[in-house]
């Protein structure tokens, strides 16, 4: 799988299933739950659109990503993206501020480390239309954002809805 094509899909994964449970969840994300509802994670997202909905293989998603850290998003911290069912499949790591973040700022914003406190990214990407993302329709997926440390910065899970 080429680069591009991974840092793609899991933007697309993770801007997908981005919220909080102290927040209102959009309509389009009511499906999406923290991974452990009991758990306080330092991050939230309060909020998050995306169009189109469903997504649609071969076009552009347009995503608009608010939110709060209470933790320093620190250089080389790790995105992991998993398909969940009986057992974990299709896993997949990508560094959060380099791979995925970095294409999509304007040079000169602020990339990583992002300080606590708020941020807002807008993000446009083409999706690719590639026959093997039409099985993750309504997959449910796992993202755990993950500093260097260790810390679990935001886990999430829930399905995705894909066309083409």
């Amino acid at each position: 799988m080429n680069k591009l094509f991974s840092i793609t899909f899991l933007l697309l994964l993770f801007a997908l299933v981005t919220t909080s449970s102290s927040n209102l969840i959009p309509r389009q994300l009511s499906q999406f739950q923290l991974c452990d509802s009991g758990k306080t994670y330092p991050l939230s997202i309060t909020t998050l659109t995306y169009t189109p909905n469903p997504i649609v293989l071969g076009q552009n998603l347009t995503l608009k990503i608010v939110g709060t850290s209470q933790v320093q998003v620190d250089q080389n911290s790790n995105l992991k993206v998993q398909g969940t069912g009986l057992l974990s499949f299709l896993v997949y790591n990508i560094d959060f501020c380099n791979e995925l973040l970095a294409p999509n700022v304007p040079s000169g914003s602020q990339l990583c480390p992002i300080p606590v406190g708020n941020f807002d990214y807008d993000i446009t990407v083409t999706v690719p239309n590639r026959p093997e993302l039409k099985p993750f329709n309504g997959v449910t997926v796992r993202i755990t954002l993950i500093n260097p440390d260790a810390t679990e910065l935001i886990c999430l899970e829930g399905p995705i809805q894909l066309t083409s």
